[in-house]
């Protein structure tokens, strides 16, 4: 009995001793601040260093790379908030009594963080702030409306969403995508409204709509505004850009050529997916194919100075040098200037119609296969680029044994002068794998020289594609006239060199040759900022530049 006496005085003891305490932190925690935010991000590590030392125990942290709920729970506030894909780590919601009064973004000092606690509590807003910028002056009120969207996406994660509507889609299109028939058909008044909706917005990228290409497919979408970014579809939560992607990559797997609307709404408190295929000959379809090439288009006071540059990069290559080398040596001794004139125009007509064939296929293919070659071409550069960059390195170490035996054969005072080579013919041969295969003196006759240089065009790509390769990603969004156009002209270039050597002579190539090393190390560090840009493009981390 007596330590059942004394493990009750103790106990009593500890309720007492803790009941400050309790109360302490219940008015500490009238005010909660709850990160969503990733551990791996130094601002959201800092600004969780910084509330627990202000706000001991008053502190959560919901890691969104990790906790599928707490990613959406915090996509949707960001979208439900500001209203588009550029999201931002952390985003601190402080609440005040379970119910959030500010948004605040990014790490912020100490003293906003006691200014902010001391604001809420004291004359807390109708809704919510949104703070942005280091200083409280500049939060902002949310509007009531995005204030009520905020909190259902809190409460709820995202909201059920129910498919479908749809209409001049095949059957068989939807079973594709949804795995069910088309169970419902679209008021003209949503299609009389997307028309409109994108009429209006043509020259804008504001608001809640969206032009997606997927291959050649242009894909509407118009999403209401009380849409939150975060939806429901079978059970799955996912991104309503997302949803609108995938949908649209099925319908171009299906084989589907025509435009399509895609329009998330509401009907009475139910929100719907609608989708319709615009028939080829209204105007819609019309305004959606010109938007959507317009939308991928380079201006040419951009583009065609960047494609005379890549051109220009590509035209000093080692492999054209070897070939045109051997050939105009060769053509010369047997039959003269004129031969090797003739030998030349030949060579460098079956070159220029090789290579405009390749891009003109390679462009195409990126129209039709979209982000997926995209993607790859720009792996490709980046290959390409770090390749240049090695061979650039190689080449110049290459030359410096080579240019000290030069200087100790110069001649001395009154010594015969050393016979002179036959323009490095036996230094280039090695660096072009077609002059191996074939022998060049046995071509005769224009036909013949003509096949050997389409032959070489096609052989000589893993040498010369780099700069080639992100010109074709340059094109893309423009009209066949306007892609075969600004080939011939990159072509053109590309050649230019190599008919300068031919016609002036042969002594040109050594010269020639010397600009080698420094071309590929310009064209691979080119080439490498190139392919990252395209991909950093791709994945949303910087505006499209390309």
């Amino acid at each position: 009995m007596k330590k059942l006496a004394a493990l009750a005085a103790v106990m009593a003891l500890i309720v007492l001793a803790a009941a400050p305490l309790a109360a302490a932190w219940g008015r500490e925690c009238r005010v909660l601040f709850v990160i969503y935010g990733d551990p791996r991000c130094p601002h959201c590590r800092a600004t969780n260093r910084t509330l627990n030392m202000l706000f001991p125990g008053c502190v959560v942290f919901h890691d969104i790379s990790s906790n599928s709920t707490a990613n959406r729970v915090y996509t949707g506030m960001w979208n439900a908030i500001f209203g588009n894909s550029f999201y931002a780590v952390p985003l601190v919601v402080v609440k005040l009594n379970g119910k959030p009064k500010a948004f605040v973004v990014g790490e912020k000092p100490a003293e906003f963080w006691q200014q902010l606690a001391q604001r809420i509590a004291s004359n807390p807003p109708k809704t919510a702030l949104v703070c942005l910028e280091p200083s409280l002056k500049h939060c902002i009120v949310l509007s009531k409306e995005k204030y009520l969207n905020t909190l259902n996406v809190i409460a709820r994660g995202g909201i059920k969403i129910t498919l479908i509507a749809c209409k001049g889609l095949p059957d068989t299109v939807i079973k594709a995508i949804y795995g069910t028939s088309c169970r419902g058909s679209i008021p003209e008044s949503l299609v009389l409204q997307a028309i409109h909706e994108f009429n209006a917005t043509v020259n804008t990228t504001a608001g809640y709509k969206y032009l997606f290409v997927y291959g050649l497919i242009p894909v509407l979408t118009v999403i209401s505004p009380g849409i939150p970014g975060m939806i429901v579809v079978k059970n799955k939560t996912i991104n309503v850009e997302n949803l609108v992607a995938s949908i649209t990559a099925k319908i171009a797997l299906q084989g589907l050529k025509t435009p399509v609307v895609i329009y998330i709404f509401m009907k009475g408190k139910t929100p719907m997916v609608g989708l319709k295929a615009i028939p080829s000959n209204e105007t819609l379809a019309h305004l959606l194919w010109s938007y959507a090439e317009k939308a991928r288009r380079k201006p040419l006071a951009v583009l065609i100075p960047a494609l005379l540059g890549l051109a220009a990069l590509d035209s000093i290559n080692p492999c054209f040098l070897a070939l045109y080398t051997m050939l105009i040596v060769a053509a010369a001794a047997t039959g003269g200037a004129m031969a090797a004139v003739t030998a030349g125009l030949a060579v460098t007509l079956g070159v220029y119609t090789g290579y405009y064939l390749l891009g003109l296929g390679i462009a195409q293919a990126l129209e039709v296969v979209g982000w997926p070659l995209r993607l790859l071409l720009a792996a490709l550069m980046i290959i390409l680029g770090a390749r240049s960059i090695y061979e650039a390195y190689r080449e110049r170490k290459k030359r410096r044994p080579v240019a000290m035996q030069q200087e100790a054969q110069q001649p001395q005072a009154g010594g015969a002068e050393p016979a002179p080579q036959q323009a490095g013919v036996e230094a280039v041969e090695g660096e072009c794998r077609i002059c191996r295969l074939i022998d060049i003196k046995g071509l005769k006759g224009p036909l013949a020289l003509y096949g050997f240089g389409l032959l070489a065009s096609w052989t000589l790509l893993p040498c010369t594609a780099g700069p080639y390769v992100a010109a074709l990603v340059l094109l893309e969004g423009y009209s066949l006239p306007a892609k075969l156009a600004l080939l011939a002209l990159y072509n053109a270039v590309f050649i230019a060199p190599l008919l300068a050597v031919m016609v002036a002579s042969t002594k040109i190539v050594e010269k020639y040759r010397r600009l080698v090393p420094y071309a590929e190390l310009v064209a691979g560090v080119a080439l490498i900022i190139l392919g990252v840009v395209v991909i950093l493009e791709h994945f949303g981390i910087i505006p499209v530049i390309i």
